[in-house]
């Protein structure tokens, strides 16, 4: 096992006066280079102002036609100006103007300053993913991009670096003020690592609406709220800016049963899209979609625990119907799942409401009911697994959607992305005798246009190129095995503990390295999932935005990044707190993972064993609940803060306390009930105080700290 080095902590005196983190281990951190400013353009007045006294000269300037992007994009620069320097700016169209680099300007979009700008060195074609360009001509700030998100993404950018602004939560902005604002030279050229950039948790795309999501960079396929979503037509949610978000399907993940749903509503064979059957032992988990008029499309598993009464789940289709004994459509038979699948495909594909999409998932569904009739259990065999069989059926829908699309000349852009997840994760080859591998059937190699979406919960301690992390060796051999079938790899990994959303997960110092990883091997788009259903505490907060800052840039360093929130979180000189706190737990962790003898492993749940109490003292635990007491006790006593700055600082110290005390009380290290009710009823004040509500994944009242307590 490898060991990262580390003094060994022989007291809890010690253990706090290591001062080493261990956050950001593993593969070395790249310096962050300031920009050398000597090379950058200067403003034609080296004494100008964006903002002077709480007013400005300058003007935002969009195209005449301008889009609803490009309009959304300006409002938001306008408002942020606002708010942060009192300075009301004028937004006005390029109407009537002509390029001049003396006119104070700020341009977004393709205006006639963008087009009279020398903007030769940017390849628009680089920018697709959302990347965009910020120049400035003399007192003209070109900010551009050649997709619609580009452009807001460099608002926000163009405001943090002028004004300071930063958006840490979905509802915390660090918005320093500043009435005096100087203009200075930029030129910058900035693109993600991956084309699509995805934080699955309700702040991201729910609460906040799309705002959150777009100010963190986050594309993901569910900016939007319910209210922006065509009940006729749900396929995908498609808003403007705010808008279609690559994704043709309505969702990601486990799409095959909900795009049958919405086929069926559509269709009129539901009253309603969000219809549930009861009937017959069937899950009440999934919508009807066509379970009731065609059950040979879905999966016959009479063993499985959710069926009808015929033995058919609707969670999980039949991948053999519609399919020759060759693995090809057949396409005599337009009845089969797979003519409908294909009909589905091509429906998206042309609907001008997905316009910009380029993904489109065909996912299995989630659990582990699978096919078991007759046809199925052989097509397992041929083609060696679960996982084989979905890639058969996949290439055979995307041969027959490309080649319509070519004699009906469909130029659109699209990427068709299947699972390797659960019951699909073995990849369908085999040994190749010489150490390597090789497909079990030529068949199970997929399209250029199919990629493989990897989604894996192991050891979150250790990154997965950590080669001496024997938890994670079959998940290194699979990627191997997949990149040799997909050209395109897409990752789903998971960034909480699922059994218990409060306790520490310690994998802050693998994050970065992951995501390094992941461009190795040619991924493209990555999904982190948080805590979809609780989203109030600090892990959470820091989680989301490490991941959606990495998923940009992996070539950060992580601690300045954590020490960056903190400070702006909690504040200058509240901040020590909580990186104290961090620092403790990670060498704590480092500690274990060294003496162990083989090794500290933690996952998503306690199936490794992290959440066992031998790796947690009283003492541990004890002195991390003083020490965020401290900070508590520090605002308390703070005569420089309002009641109000009081109230936001004991709620943001109480999200962290939280961790700490949750462990205790669960871990049942306090016997004495008197001492056990203090600390109940200060851990449910700040439960309350936060709006934490849900403990563990599922939902419900028996996930939740109402229950508990």
């Amino acid at each position: 096992m490898k060991r990262r080095i580390y003094i060994l902590a022989v007291s809890l005196f010690i253990i706090f006066s290591i001062g080493l983190s261990a956050i950001g281990c593993g593969k070395p951190d790249s310096p962050i280079t300031p920009p050398d400013d000597s090379k950058l353009p200067t403003v034609v007045d080296p004494d100008g102002y964006l903002v002077k006294d709480g007013s400005t000269s300058y003007k935002i300037i969009i195209p005449e036609e301008h889009s609803d992007n490009e309009a959304y994009a300006a409002n938001e620069l306008a408002s942020y100006i606002k708010l942060a320097s009192g300075a009301r700016i004028i937004v006005e169209t390029d109407d009537n103007l002509v390029y001049n680099e003396k006119d104070e300007i700020i341009s977004i979009g393709k205006t006639v300053y963008q087009k009279g700008a020398d903007l030769s060195d940017v390849d628009y074609s680089k920018l697709k993913t959302g990347g965009y360009v910020i120049k400035n001509f003399g007192n003209v700030y070109i900010i551009d991009s050649s997709c619609k998100n580009g452009n807001i993404y460099g608002v926000y950018e163009f405001l943090e670096r002028f004004f300071g602004i930063e958006f840490l939560t979905y509802d915390a902005t660090y918005l320093p003020s500043n009435s005096t604002v100087k203009a200075k030279g930029i030129d910058l050229i900035d693109i993600p690592a991956f084309a699509v950039r995805d934080y699955y948790a309700y702040t991201a795309f729910y609460q906040g609406g799309t705002t959150f999501g777009a100010k963190m960079r986050n594309n993901s396929s569910r900016y939007a709220e319910h209210s922006a979503m065509d009940p006729q037509y749900y396929y995908t949610y498609y808003v403007d800016y705010n808008g279609n978000s690559n994704w043709y399907t309505e969702r990601m993940g486990h799409t095959i049963t909900h795009l049958l749903s919405a086929d069926a509503y559509v269709n009129g064979i539901n009253p309603t899209p969000t219809y549930r059957s009861t009937d017959n032992g069937a899950s009440s988990n999934w919508e009807l979609g066509y379970f009731a008029t065609n059950p040979e499309w879905y999966a016959y598993n009479p063993s499985y625990n959710r069926v009808n009464t015929k033995g058919y789940s609707q969670e999980e289709v039949c991948y053999t119907n519609g399919m020759t004994e060759d693995g090809e459509y057949d396409s005599a038979d337009k009845t089969s799942l797979m003519s409908k699948m294909i009909e589905i495909c091509k429906r998206m594909i042309i609907d001008d409401r997905n316009d910009g999409a380029h993904s489109l998932m065909l996912g299995h569904g989630d659990y582990s009911a699978k096919c078991e009739c007759d046809k199925c259990t052989a097509a397992y065999e041929k083609y060696g697994t679960f996982s084989g069989v979905t890639c058969v059926w996949a290439n055979a829908i995307v041969k027959e959607v490309k080649k319509w699309m070519s004699e009906n000349n469909i130029n659109s852009e699209v990427q068709f992305v299947i699972f390797a997840y659960s019951k699909s994760r073995p990849a369908p080859v085999v040994s190749d005798g010489a150490g390597g591998y090789k497909p079990i059937n030529e068949k199970v190699v997929l399209d250029k246009n199919i990629s493989i979406q990897v989604a894996y919960r192991i050891c979150n301690y250790h990154s997965v190129w950590d080669y001496e992390c024997d938890q994670n060796e079959e998940l290194r051999q699979q990627f191997t095995q997949w990149t040799m079938l997909a050209d395109s790899v897409e990752i789903w990994d998971y960034q909480c503990c699922y059994t218990d959303y409060l306790w520490y997960l310690p994998n802050y110092a693998t994050l970065r390295d992951n995501y390094l990883y992941y461009i190795d091997i040619n991924v493209n788009r990555v999904l982190s999932q948080g805590t979809p259903s609780e989203g109030h505490y600090y892990d959470y907060h820091l989680h989301q935005w490490l991941c959606l800052k990495l998923m940009w840039n992996p070539n950060q360093n992580v601690n300045e990044l954590i020490r960056h929130f903190n400070k702006l979180y909690f504040g200058e000189g509240y901040d020590e707190y909580v990186n104290l706190y961090l620092d403790v737990w990670e060498n704590h962790f480092a500690a274990l993972d060294a003496i162990k003898e083989n090794g500290f492993h933690a996952t998503t749940d306690n199936s490794l064993g992290f959440e066992d109490a031998e790796n947690y003292s009283y003492e541990l635990l004890d002195s991390q609940i003083k020490l965020i007491r401290k900070a508590i006790d520090k605002v308390k006593s703070d005569e420089t803060l309002s009641d109000i700055e009081k109230s936001e600082k004991i709620k943001r110290f109480g999200e962290v306390i939280v961790t700490p005390e949750y462990m205790m009380l669960k871990l049942g290290y306090i016997v004495d009930s008197i001492e056990k009710k203090e600390l109940a009823t200060e851990f449910f004040t700040y439960i309350d105080m936060a709006g934490i509500s849900q403990m563990a994944e599922g939902g419900g009242i028996k996930n939740s700290f109402a229950e508990w307590k």
